[in-house]
C-alpha cells in the first residue's frame, strides 16, 4: 500500500463502509479529491430526509440510520395476547381499538410480557407462543407476543429490517402508553423481552417509554446496526 501524500497519487486498497454505501477505493486517485468526496458523502448521509405516521411520530434517515423506515401498515406490527386462562387461543389487540384490549383475556393488576421477534421468526414458527406456554407453567402474567414479519423479511441484504425497528418501537411504546393510561397498568410492571433486531427494537421502545420494570434480549445482533 502506498504512502498518502495530499495531492499525490498512490495506489489504496481500503474499503470503507457507511450507512448503505460502500466507497471502494482499489485504484490510483487523487487524494486530496478523493477525502473531498468522502466529506461530501458523510455530510449528504447526516442531512437525512423524514417520514411521519400519525401517532407514532416521525423518523429520519439522518446518522446513524441509513434509510427510512416503511409504513406501519408494510410493517404489520400485530400484538397477540396469551394468558394462562386461555393458553393458546390468543387476542390480536390494538392501542388503536380499546374495544380489542376489553375484549381479550388481559388483566391490567398482573406482570405483563412483551416478546418481541427478531428477523423473519414469526408467529408461525411458534417459538414466541412455545415461551409464553412455558411462563404460564410458573407464573401466572400477561404474555404479549410482538411480530412484524412482513417489516423483517428484508433484513439482508437491503438492512430494511434494521431500519423498520424504529416504527416497531414506536408501536409497542404506543401499546404501553395505553395500556398505562387507559388501563392502569404499572411501567413497572411491564417487561421487555427481545430476540435478535427484536432486541433492538426493546431498547428503542425503553427510550420512548422510561421506568419500564425490565428489559431483557435473547441475543441482541449487531449486525447491521
Amino acid at each position: 500500500m502506498g504512502k498518502a501524500f495530499w495531492g499525490s497519487v498512490r495506489t489504496f486498497d481500503v474499503d470503507i463502509d457507511i450507512g448503505t454505501k460502500v466507497i471502494d477505493i482499489n485504484r490510483s486517485i487523487d487524494v486530496g479529491e478523493q477525502v473531498t468526496k468522502i466529506l461530501s458523502f458523510l455530510l449528504s448521509v447526516n442531512t437525512g430526509r423524514e417520514v411521519c405516521y400519525n401517532d407514532l411520530g416521525c423518523f429520519t434517515s439522518s446518522f446513524p440510520w441509513s434509510g427510512l423506515p416503511e409504513s406501519p401498515e408494510e410493517i404489520n406490527t400485530r400484538f397477540l395476547v396469551f394468558t394462562k386462562d386461555t393458553m393458546e387461543n390468543y387476542k390480536v389487540i390494538s392501542a388503536r381499538n380499546l374495544s380489542s384490549i376489553t375484549a381479550s383475556s388481559f388483566r391490567p393488576h398482573k406482570v405483563t410480557r412483551f416478546i418481541i421477534q427478531g428477523y423473519i421468526n414469526d408467529e408461525y414458527r411458534n417459538w414466541i407462543r412455545d415461551m409464553c406456554l412455558k411462563l404460564f407453567t410458573i407464573e401466572d402474567v400477561n404474555c404479549i407476543a410482538v411480530t412484524w414479519s412482513k417489516g423483517s423479511e428484508d433484513f439482508h441484504p437491503t438492512k430494511q429490517g434494521s431500519i423498520n425497528i424504529r416504527v416497531v418501537s414506536a408501536e409497542v411504546a404506543l401499546v404501553i402508553q395505553t395500556l398505562t393510561d387507559r388501563f392502569n397498568c404499572s411501567r413497572s410492571n411491564i417487561h421487555l423481552i427481545g430476540h435478535g433486531l427484536g432486541a433492538h427494537a426493546a431498547g428503542q421502545t425503553g427510550r420512548r417509554i422510561p421506568g419500564l420494570g425490565r428489559i431483557t434480549v435473547i441475543p441482541v445482533t449487531t449486525v447491521l446496526l
